[in-house]
């Protein structure tokens, strides 16, 4: 008797990452910038999206993270996302992490890299070729 959890969609900006949780098809994505002035208020209602979801997940969940840019209040917010991920895992479920990053953006893979360490699920590290924007 799975109940459903309203889905979650935020358009992006320059200092705000474009968000998409899906409960019908176990699908979060995160994608751009996060650099908010107030981490706080764009990671807690995804925080608590995912307490909600855990109660009734899908079968398979999938994260896709495409970050241009994390800052490090973004990171933290970032990790404890992935935690409650992490919890899922534990108990049995089936959730796939992959992290997308520009193939010459050290930073990110290392973040990615710190975060593996503290989790017990693999996250799919996807480095890419990122065009350049040229000004």
């Amino acid at each position: 008797n799975k109940r459903a959890v309203q889905n979650i969609s935020l358009e992006g900006n320059r200092q705000k990452p474009k968000v998409l949780f899906d409960w019908n098809k176990g699908v979060l994505a995160i994608k751009g910038r996060s650099l908010p002035e107030q981490a706080h208020d764009l990671y807690q209602p995804l925080l608590d999206w995912i307490d909600e979801y855990k109660k009734s997940p899908q079968e398979i969940t999938v994260f896709d993270i495409y970050l241009e840019y994390i800052n490090s209040s973004s990171n933290k917010y970032l990790l404890l996302m992935l935690k409650k991920l992490d919890d899922l895992f534990l108990s049995g479920n089936t959730v796939e992490i992959n992290w997308h990053y520009d193939e010459d953006d050290e930073d990110l893979k290392e973040t990615a890299e710190e975060c593996q360490r503290i989790l017990s699920l693999k996250i799919k590290l996807c480095p890419e070729k990122t065009e350049e924007y040229d000004d």
